[in-house]
């Protein structure tokens, strides 16, 4: 059986139900995501799982070592720079998010040549990457790690280089973070513009037992943070305004119990108040 299809059956038997009203609302009245996340392509480093997301909370865009290349204008195809300009100027998401992950394959090419096999298109698209490569160093302890740290920096210096970025920016209307993802040990690392400034970052408090503060010493400073507070997976709460009022809609109308909880609950609604994220 098609491993695809019969994951299909399962979402439709057992997540569909509880999630009908949140996709009915997104349907009616569209998208309204908070967040706009740049990841890998890597398929043990998924946003939506990392930050504990649900449909309709984050814009997504993935590409090889989740490199956002500078501002280019150009004729040529530019995925993720399309994509940055829907989420901020279309979607006007409060924040971009940049998702750098321990063993990256594409940090591995930067450093070590493309595989063989694939020179197409990876070797020209991971030649972004070469100034992160300079900034990591030759000291061969950590260099990976460092290199995928200088990735996620490199990319939030590129995201300023496109005009509309940088004046919502300037405007306090977006804001810009940087994060790095240790897939063995399921932590979460800030990663600030700059290697040797305190993190601007306004980060999520930390969640965790006291065995996470022993991990997350560990792995902030292998990644060498003096701006890199380390904190655990947080749930992004970016559910739309707009998202929240289908919801509530939604329950007003519906007669099946299970189908109005589900309502309720993305509406935000407690003891009968209508609660709404403002961002």
């Amino acid at each position: 059986m098609d491993p695809l299809i019969e994951g299909y059956r399962r979402f439709r038997a057992d997540i569909w139900p509880a999630e009908r009203a949140r996709y009915e609302a997104l349907a009616n009245w569209g998208q309204s995501p908070e967040a706009m996340v740049i990841a890998c392509s890597d398929s043990r480093v998924d946003p939506q799982t990392v930050f504990g997301a649900v449909p309709g909370e984050l814009f997504v865009v993935r590409n090889v070592a989740a490199l956002v290349p500078p501002y280019s204008p150009d004729p040529g195809h530019h995925g993720t720079s399309a994509a940055l300009e829907f989420g901020v100027k279309v979607l006007k998401v409060a924040r971009l998010v940049v998702l750098g992950h321990g063993q990256c394959g594409g940090v591995k090419a930067m450093a070590y040549g493309a595989p063989p096999q694939a020179h197409d298109f990876i070797a020209s698209w991971v030649e972004i990457g070469k100034p992160a490569v300079l900034a990591a160093g030759d000291k061969p302890e950590g260099r990976l790690e460092r290199i995928e740290a200088e990735v996620v920096r490199l990319s939030l210096a590129n995201l300023m280089t496109f005009p509309w970025i940088a004046q919502a920016v300037a405007a306090n209307r977006l804001a810009l973070q940087g994060y790095w993802f240790d897939v063995h040990t399921g932590v979460l690392a800030a990663v600030g513009p700059d290697p040797s400034a305190p993190s601007q970052l306004e980060l999520p408090q930390h969640v965790g037992g006291p065995g996470d503060h022993r991990q997350e010493d560990i792995v902030g400073a292998r990644l060498g943070q003096a701006d890199g507070v380390v904190v655990p997976p947080r749930r992004l709460q970016a559910v739309g305004a707009a998202q929240q009022q289908a919801a509530a809609e939604v329950a007003a109308v519906t007669e099946d119990p299970e189908h109005r909880g589900a309502a309720l609950e993305l509406a935000g609604l407690r003891d009968g108040v209508l609660h709404v994220h403002q961002h």
